[in-house]
Parts: structure tokens; sequence; C-alpha cells
């Protein structure tokens, strides 16, 4: 007892976390009809013991035949089809009835079998768990089931066998039950019919199944214009309701199924209709009663072409998608659901174009007709559907006849059977009988007759949308009403018996709900277009045989005059063309006949001639009193029989005669009164069959060309000679006059370093400078003018292009007591590709400038940076002092060689500085702008574009500290100008190198015959053999010692000849003792550029391409270039901080390496891959770009390397 205890302790927690059953009450709101129910005595006392009858139910609710009400207040109540039945069964066995609900159907189930419920409900298509447990009622409510589609596609038949998607509630049939009917559909199950029904309004479902009740009620509820019944399939026992009941309740069963036997048949019908708008559901639950033959007739006729007007609203009509549509359509759509016949509309515009179609059996019946009498051979009537009244149309208009009168005009449809009946009581009536109810109305709006005669329903539509003045209806006709009908073909009498039979089953309140449905006329468009096109057919056809008519008129009556003015028109165009060709060149144009006489010649020709006797021009060519006599021999091969029948003798005569062309003939002519030098062309004339019949021929008079020429030949020789001279005089100055000059500053800079107090030195040196930059201003302007000055860029840092600059001023600026203030604002970490000492000379002209006209006050330099999105750098420079400001007058003259300001002309200089670097900042691609006011300073505005990169991380180069000892080398210095010796043996010395001199290069080769030297400094321009010829000399006979040239010479090409000869380096004079301690430290061996086959697996890479060398050339070429760009992409990426961005050209760039096997670029690629995803450390990705930079560098200059070997 102690452990059932203890358990049940254990087990109510659990116990009280299950949803508990809750009870519903009742609620109808039919009046329920008191039944005779046959039961004995014993079974009544049973009931009487028994009291209360508790049903269970679960969720969800089962509209319309479980909808559960939830009230806090109130109490729980619920209502539908199964409790009205419940509280009529429940009633008249002298029971009170509840409703418990349960969570689950097992749950339900088990509390029947428990004994805590007596009954529950099967509802259709859901089946039982434990079936052999229970025993289930008679059905009290047959619920047939139905497939539900689209509104628009009910009326087509069901394609059963077809692949189709199918919904259906949760708990209905099995897969196995549909399937016997629906064999190849894909079943979809939603959790409630509500559900179900919306797939198939969106689209999701084909079809949804469903029983009969439900659909309508659900239908009619949410999807009254989205969804239709679209067939009613065969009674299905599943389809039954039932209550079920324990097995071993006997008494219960018992009871219950004497109750449901008398229900009255009435009865049901009330309780289905109380939850259905369509008075009509409950017939629809049982079949036609049809005849063996009809139901035969049915088998073999599935479908039916129904003929239909569609002017005939609302009894039938189109809407804009071409659907069939009105009264006659809902009355169609019920006799299908009744018979399971689909019918096919086929539009027939007027009453006799229907019965054309079925006598010609092109359909089986007719929609929307009235009853007349007439066709009766053709048709048979079915029985009538609707009756509708007559009425008079008429203007709304004052003076509009308010009845009929004799003679009266009248617009009636033709078939309206009502007209024998007007003309019988009105003889004199003018009735116009049209194809529809449309045209009647065009004739009353038009005043071509004074009302219109139509059935009610036909009339009321017309007012609402087709009236486009004001109408009205005067009155009603006292004739009979129409009787609208379908008919149908005589040779069908089933169809007739089936169709009379379907409309004898539906109610006429059906038929009400349909017609009140129409009259308001539903919102659907009509065309006219079907109406009217056979008369718009007709008009256009004979408008055209019109036009065609008389354009065929009006082109054969003016042929011959068109013709004749062509001919007049062509032959006086031919004329002009003839004027123009001979007197409107301004070159002599003559032609030649196969006598070689001249036929005709345009003026040009006499003008040439006007000094020649006319006479000996009207000679042949055979004259050689001619002037043209010398040419015959060199025309004749064109001319002769010979030339004509032979192809190849005409090529001949062309290829050595004319060349190319005929322009290539030069030769003198006299024209009378002197020689004159021709460019002579020809071209055969040839008559229709092909025949050569004479020469067309001319000439270019080149003797004034011919002379220009050479004038221009001896004035390009004393150009060539000047050009040399002025090279020549700059080589000189560049040499002689520099040389001693950078001797001069060299000497002063050693003296300088051992007399730091000495002032004379210091300006002195300065002075030395100064006067060497003159001398740089006349040579690069020289370079300017003769294009000889070229840009060599290169990558540098942003920082070192104008701060550098400003430095060197720092003391310029100190000396006058003026502010020199630096100001930058550019993108960090960036090298930019430029020329930088030709920009840093661009700067230093302008600081200098400002500096040297400011007396007061100070220069402020600002430079401003802008990166933008193509990887090139924006710099803006803006230079500005506070001096005394330049004219308007003077800033015009500003940028012309040598010319200077007032200003200008009290201090040092050439006046070239702004110019060259005017020029050199338009090679550049940079612009310049100068603002500046007397007496209010100077603005300077520099805006460059460059190509820019993220700066590479190299090792930093250390400078020669005084205290470090240099590599000890034994140098050679050769140079033919003593100071220049002195210097160099001073500087050398200084730096502790051992040296030897030689003064010439004859010299220098008889030492270089005794001993080695580690490196030979030679001047390039000296007497005898110069410092290029002593190279070359070295390099043919093996010697691959360093060679260093010094020149004075500032012409780029001496750089280039040095180069080429051998030397390892070309350096300027005046050569600096910094500059040459750094050329010293750097003459150790240079780091070696590594084997390829050590970066990557180039055996393997090999292999791949089956040992095919230039293929595996053109993917290490192909790789390196897009390596560069990706490389370019990740840095622009970085800078962006776009990091999916950034990973994805990483990833591109791993790909590359992977492809050529270079494994470390792919394994370093990946790590920084990885680092980007987290992008956590910025540094730590942009210290692997710079790492893998300088990878891919190393792999590119080895590839280069490789290449270059093979």
């Amino acid at each position: 007892m102690r452990l059932v205890t203890l358990l049940l302790l254990l087990l109510s927690p659990l116990l009280a976390a299950q949803p508990q059953p809750e009870i519903f009450q009742l609620f109808s709101r039919e009046k329920l009809a008191p039944m005779h129910i046959e039961l004995s005595g014993d079974e009544w006392r049973w009931l009487r013991i028994k009291h209360e009858l508790r049903i269970a139910v679960w969720a969800p609710e089962l509209p319309p035949y479980l909808i559960f009400q939830e009230a806090a207040g109130s109490g729980n109540s619920v209502e539908g089809i199964y409790a009205d039945y419940l509280q009529l069964l429940a009633r008249n066995l002298g029971v009170q009835a509840v409703m418990v609900r349960y969570p689950s159907q097992a749950a339900a189930q088990a509390a029947v079998k428990s004994g805590a419920a007596d009954a529950l409900f099967s509802s259709p298509g859901r089946e039982l768990h434990d079936a052999a447990a229970f025993r289930a009622t008679d059905s009290f409510l047959i619920n047939r089931p139905v497939v539900i589609a689209a509104e628009k596609q009910a009326s087509q038949p069901v394609p059963y066998d077809a692949p189709l998607r199918l919904a259906m509630r949760e708990g209905s049939l099995t897969d196995a039950q549909i399937k016997q009917r629906f064999p190849q559909a894909s079943i979809v199950r939603y959790p409630s019919s509500q559900a179900a029904l919306a797939a198939v309004a969106s689209g999701e479902a084909d079809y949804a199944l469903g029983s009969l009740l439900a659909a309508a009620f659900l239908i009619e509820r949410s999807y009254v214009n989205q969804l239709a019944l679209a067939a009613i399939l065969p009674e299905d026992a599943l389809y039954g309701s039932r209550l079920v009941v324990k097995a071993d309740n006997q008494p219960l069963l018992k009871a219950l199924n004497a109750a449901i036997a008398a229900i009255p048949g009435e009865q049901q019908r009330l309780i289905s209709r109380q939850w259905t708008q369509r008075p009509d559901v409950w017939r629809l639950q049982d079949p036609l009663s049809l005849t063996p033959r009809e139901q035969q007739w049915l088998q073999q006729h599935a479908q039916v072409k129904v003929a239909f007007n569609p002017f005939s609203a609302p009894l039938a009509l189109l809407d804009e998608q071409g659907e069939f549509q009105g009264i006659s359509a809902d009355l169609l759509h019920l006799i299908q659901l009744r018979t399971g016949l689909f019918f096919n509309p086929v539009p027939a515009y007027s009453w006799r174009d229907g019965v054309q179609q079925l006598e010609q059996h092109q359909v089986a019946m007719l929609a929307a007709v009235a009853q007349d009498g007439g066709h009766q051979e053709a048709v048979r009537f079915t029985r009538p559907y609707l009756k509708v009244p007559l009425v008079l149309l008429v203007p709304d208009q004052p003076d509009a006849p308010q009845a009929l009168y004799p003679g009266m005009k009248l617009s009636i449809v033709k078939g309206n059977p009502a007209r024998q009946a007007l003309l019988d009581r009105f003889p004199t009536l003018q009735l116009s009988e049209v194809d529809n109810a449309s045209l009647a109305l065009q004739l009353l709006q038009e005043g071509k007759v004074a009302g219109l005669i139509d059935n009610q329903l036909s009339v009321n539509t017309l007012l609402a949308r087709y009236a486009q003045q004001p109408l009205k209806i005067v009155s009603r006709l006292a004739l009979p009403p129409v009787e609208l009908s379908f008919a149908v073909s005589r040779d069908q009498p089933e169809l007739l018996s089936i169709i009379d039979k379907a409309l004898a089953d539906i109610q006429p309140s059906e038929i009400s709900l349909i017609a009140s449905r129409w009259q308001g006329t539903p919102q659907t468009t009509r065309t006219t277009w079907q109406l009217y096109r056979a008369q718009f057919y007709a008009i256009s056809l004979l408008t055209a045989l019109l036009l065609i008519a008389c354009l065929a008129w009006v082109y054969y009556r003016g042929k011959e005059v068109k013709h004749r003015r062509r001919a007049e028109a062509d032959l006086q165009a031919e004329l002009r063309f003839r004027d123009a060709l001979l007197n409107g060149l301004p070159t002599p144009v003559y032609v030649l006949d196969r006598n070689w006489n001249v036929v005709s010649a345009n003026g040009a020709f006499q003008r040439f001639f006007a000094g020649v006797d006319a006479q000996r021009l009207s000679f042949s060519l055979y004259d050689q009193r001619h002037p043209l006599s010398p040419l015959i021999s060199k025309l004749y091969p064109l001319m002769s029989p010979e030339a004509v029948n032979d192809p190849e003798l005409v090529a001949l005569a062309h290829n050595s005669l004319w060349g190319d062309t005929a322009q290539d003939l030069e030769i003198e002519i006299e024209n009378g009164s002197e020689a004159r030098m021709v460019h002579h062309w020809a071209q055969e004339q040839r008559d229709a069959q092909g025949n050569i019949t004479g020469l067309i021929c001319g000439w270019q008079d080149v003797t004034a060309y011919e002379l220009l020429m050479l004038a221009l030949q001896a004035e390009k020789k004393v150009a060539d000679e000047a050009n040399r001279a002025k090279s020549s005089f700059l080589a000189t100055m560049s040499h002689e006059i520099r040389t001693p000059i950078s001797a001069i500053i060299g000497l002063l800079e050693l003296e300088g370093r051992k007399q730091r107090d000495n002032e004379a030195i210091q300006i002195a040196y300065e002075s030395a400078n100064t006067l060497l930059g003159l001398i740089g201003d006349i040579l690069d302007m020289a370079k300017i003018e003769s294009g000889q000055l070229e840009l060599m860029p290169e990558w540098v840092s942003t920082e070192q292009l104008v701060l550098p600059v400003v430095r060197l001023f720092d003391g310029m600026a100190s000396g006058k007591n003026l502010t020199l203030h630096y100001h930058s604002d550019t993108p960090p970490g960036l090298e930019v590709f430029i020329d930088a000492a030709r920009f840093r000379q661009v700067i230093a002209n302008y600081i200098n400038n400002a500096i040297k006209f400011t007396h007061e006050g100070g220069v402020e330099v600002r430079v401003i940076g802008h990166e933008w999105e193509d990887g090139s750098l924006e710099l803006e420079i803006e230079i500005e002092d506070s001096g005394v400001g330049i004219s308007a007058v003077d800033q015009a003259k500003l940028f012309q060689p040598f010319a200077q300001t007032e200003e200008g002309r009290k201090q040092t200089g050439t006046g070239l500085g702004l110019v060259i670097s005017a020029q050199l900042l338009e090679k550049m691609q940079g612009t310049m702008n100068l603002n500046s006011q007397p007496g209010r300073g100077t603005l300077i505005q520099l805006n460059v574009m460059m190509p820019a990169r993220r700066a590479r991380k190299l090792l930093e180069k250390t400078r020669v500290a005084r205290s470090r000892a240099l590599p000890q080398l034994n140098i050679l210095v050769v140079d033919d100008h003593p100071a220049n010796r002195l210097l160099l043996r001073s500087q050398l010395s200084e730096l502790g190198q051992q040296i030897s001199e030689a003064s010439s290069g004859e010299e220098a080769l008889a030492l270089l015959a005794h001993q080695s030297f580690d490196l030979i400094i030679t001047d390039c321009n000296m007497p005898g053999m110069s410092g290029i010829e002593l190279t070359q000399t070295l390099r043919r006979s093996g010697n691959a010692v360093k060679i260093f040239g010094l020149t004075a010479n500032a012409q780029s090409d001496v750089r280039v000849r040095c180069l080429e000869a051998g030397m390892n380096a070309c350096l300027f004079k005046p050569l600096k003792i910094d500059k040459l301690a750094e050329l010293l430290s750097s003459n150790e061996p240079a780091a070696e550029v590594p084997a390829l086959d050590s970066l990557l697996s180039l055996e393997s890479l090999r292999a791949m391409v089956y040992h095919d060398d230039a293929m595996v050339a053109k993917m290490l070429e192909k790789v390196g270039e897009e390596s560069r760009n990706d490389m370019q992409q990740c840095w622009r990426h970085f800078d962006a901080q776009d990091w999916p961005a950034l990973a994805s050209s990483l990833h591109r760039l791993g790909g590359s390496a992977q492809i050529i096997y270079a494994g470390e670029i792919d394994d370093l690629c990946g790590q920084i891959e990885r680092a980007c995803q987290s992008a956590e450390d910025q540094e730590v990705i942009r210290e692997g770009l710079l790492l893998l930079d300088e990878k891919l560098d190393t792999l590119n200059q080895s590839v280069v390397h490789y290449l270059q070997a093979s």
C-alpha cells in the first residue's frame, strides 16, 4: 500500500500537467420537432436512469459540424450540425447531452472505452484506430464527397487520371482510398479543411477533396468569388456521419439507432439549410433518377458544347478573361453538379448563328433562348427556368412617348417572341430587328428609332452598363412574359430529358438567388469587337480596294510622263556631269581616241597650253609637233590591241610604266613658255562590249611642290647644322664649365667639414651651388625646347615628396626672419609612382620664390591627399606667402623664358625656374593655379594625380656612419682634369680608401695591365680615350671590374651611352662625399635572386603540362601578371576594410599559387584569409599583406630570371 501511495505521489505532477477534458454545453438555433421512437419499456427506464449523455469530441473544430465557442463568463458552448442532431436525439430520448472535448482523437476513444464518455462522432473520412472495441450507429447524415477547384476551373472536367496536386484535411481518407479515384495525384495534407481550401485559392494545390456540406459552408463564408464545386463524387460509406459507442454498450447503441431512424427527412433538410445559403445543397446529396438509356448517354457524352450570345447580358456574357458568365452559366454549373456533364461554351453572336451551329451539329444546345414557337423543326426547348416581362425603353426626354402608338419605330432583337403579338395589336409598327440588344440600344441612342422592346433583365443591364444618354423604362407591355429556357437539337432526346430533370431538381429559390445576383450586373467588362468585327473588316477591305484602284490608276496614268521626265533629267544630269568633270576640275583632263587624237579637254587643259599654238594641239600624238607627243611611248601599251587582248601584257604595262597607281608617272611637259614637271595618269575607256575605245588622261602640276621640297631640304640642312652647333655648345658648357665648378664645390665641401666656422668658405660653397643651379636651369630649358627632357618615375613614399624640400629651406627662411610652416593631410603608408627628383624640383622652385620675394611674415606649405577607388592619389599642394605679390601684367609674362618681374630683377636668377616648373608639371599631367595681388602675397595651388599603392615593407638602408668603417677598396681614379682628381683623392682618402690615379684612358689601361682594382671611377669625356671607350675596351677583354662613370654633361643621352657601354652607374658632377660613401657601402655583392625551384615545385609544374616548357613559361607569365593585379585589389579592400572582398581576393591569389605549386605563398594566403573572417586584429592582416607582397615580388623576380635564362 505504501508503494502504491508513493507511486501516486510521484506521478501526480505528470498527471496534473496533462490537459484536462473541457465540457461544452449544446447550443442549437433549430426548432426541433418531436419524434416517435420505437423502444421497449426497459429501454426507456434505462435511459431515465442514464439521464445524461456525454459525447467525446476533440480539437480542432470541424466547421460546420463542430464549432466551439469559449467564453470565460458565460461558459463554453458548441454549435454546428452535430450539435443540432445531438440536441434532437437527446431531447427525444429524454436525456441531457453535453460534449466533452479531449486533446486528441486517441484521448476521446480512450474516454469512451473507459466509460468516462458514452459516445463519439465519426466524421466523414475519419477512421477509428481500434475499430474492434467500438460499434457505430446507423448514419444520421449522408454527406457526399466533392471536388473543389478555382472558380474559373470548376466548369472544366476534373482530370482524375492526370498528375495533379490534391489538398486534403489531416485525419481524412487514407492515400490508398484516394488513389482509387486519383491514381496519379500528389496528396498534400493540411491541418484543417480551411487550410486545404486556402491552398487551392492561392494556387498551391490544383484541387481539394472534402465533404459537400463543409465545402459549401466554407466557400460561402470565405471564397465566394474564388472557389466552386467542380464535381460531386458517388456516395461513399466512409462519408456518412455516425455516433460510435463502446462495443458492449448495446442499450445505448439500440436507443441511438431507433432515434436516428425516427428522424424525419424534413427535419434533416432544415438542419442542413441552416448552415448554408444554398437551398439545394440537401438535394445535391441524392443523385438524379435517370433511366438506363439516359445513364448510357451520359457515359458516352461527358462534355456538351453550348452556344450562347455574349451580348445578351445578364443571361450570357464574356468577362475580361473571356470566360462564360451570366445566369445561364450559373444554371449550367448546377446542372453539371447534378449530372456530371461538363459544358463547353461556344460564342454565337445572334439567334440565327446559334440555330445554324445547332443544325450543323457544331453544338448540342443553346443557352438563354426565348420560346417563340419558331424553328421548331430544328430545336426543342427545355422547361423554362425564368419568366421575364417585356418593357419599353425610350429616351428620358419630356416629349418621349409613354406607350406604344401606331407607326412607332422600334428596335427589337431577332427571335423575340413578342414580335408577332406586337404586329397583331399594332400592324403599322416599324420594327428594326437586330442581332442583339447592344445594336438595338445603339439605334435608340442614334435616334433612328423611338423605343426599344426587350425583357426587363436585359434592359436593366443596358441601362446600367451601356447607356450613354439618359433613358427610362416607361411601361411594361401587356403581353405574355418571355419564357427563357435552353434549346436542344431535336436529335438529342436523351439530353433534353436529362436537362429537364436537372432543372426540375433545382429549387425556384435557388434560381431566384442567381437572378438576384445578376440583377445588379456584376462588374464584368465586355467587348464589342466580336460584334462589329465583320463590318469593320468589310469596310476596311472596301477602302483598301478603292485606294489600290486609285493608286493603280495614278501609277499607270503618269507612267509615261514620269518615264519621259526621267529620261530628260538623266540626259541633263549626264551633260552637267560631263561639264563638271571636264571644266570643273582644277587639273587638266583630256580624252584620247584610238587614233591618238585629243577629242575632248577641259578648261584647265586649255589654260595650261595657253602659250601653245592651237593648231599644234589639233595634231595627233603621233605628230611630234604636239606638246604631248613624248607620252605616246608611255601610253601605247594601254591602247595597243596586244595590250587589250593580253591581260598579262596590260598588267606588265601598268607595273612597269605606272606602278601601283597612274599618278606614279612623272614627266616634263612644255607648255609653250617653260618646262613643267607633272604627275600624269591614264585610264582605259571601254564600250559596252568591253573593247578599249580610248584613254581618259590628266595630270597634276607638281613643279611648285618640287621647288618647295628642294628649298625645304636646304632649310633642313641649315637647321640640322644649327642644332648640332647648339648641342655641341651645350655639351661643351656642360662639361667644360660644370667640371671645374664641380671640383670647386667638392673641395669647398671638404674644407667646410674641417672649418665649420669659416664663413668665407660657406659663402663660397653656397655661391658655387647657386652658379651650378643657374647653369642647370639653362640646360633644363634647352632640354625642354629640344624635347629631350624625360621623366623617370619610381615608387616613393608620400612622406618623402614635400617634407624634405621644405626642410632644405629652413635655414633660408630663418636667415630672413621668416616663418616656414608645413602641414600634411595625406593617407598614411602610401607610395606613389612619380619622378621624385623632378617633382621636388618643382616644389623647390615655388618655395624658393616664395621665400625670395617675402620680406616679412612667412611661408606656409599645405599638402592634402585624396585616395581614389582606382588606386590613384590626388595630391593638392598649396604654397602661400605674405610677400610682395605679383601684378596682373607681370603674371601674364611670368612663365616666359628669361622673363622677370620688376621685383625679380633685384634677385639673382635667370628667370627660368617657373618656366621649367610649369613644363615639368605639365609632363606630370598636373595643373597649377596662381592667385596673387601686389602687397598681399601669393598663393600657388598645385594639383597632381599619380598612381599609388600601399608602402612596401622594405629593409631600411642604414646610412654609412662616419664612425663605421667602409669596405677597404683599391680604387682607380681616371680623369684628365687635375682638380677633379684632387677632389676625388681627397674625398676617398677621408673615407679611408686606397687610391691610384690616371690622367687618361691609355694610362688607366697600362695600370690595369699590371694590377687589379676593386672599383674604377672615370670621367666620361676625356681627350683621347674617353671613359666610355675605356669601359668598352675592358668589357671586350672580359674584365668585369665595377666601373662608375662621372660626367658634367646634363644631357640624358650621355647616361644611356655610359650604361650601354657597360658601366655599372653613371654619376653627375658634383659628387658629394655622402653620396660617394653610400655608393662605396653598396659596393658589396648584391643579394642574389633565389632560384625559382626553391620557391615552387618546378618539376611538378612541368609534369602537370607534360613537360611543355613553352606552356610553363606562359603559365608563369600569366600568374605573375594576375598576382600583381590581385595584390593591388587586396590593398584596396584592406583600405576600405571590406574583409569579405579581401578574403575573396586572397583565395584567388592562393588558387593561382596552387596552380604553379607555390606552397609557401598558398599557405600564407590561407592564414591571412582566415584572419579576415573575424578581422579582430587589423595590424596582423596588414603585416601579413606586407609579407605576402614581398614574397610575390621575390617570386616575380625569380620568374623573370628563369624566363631570361631559358
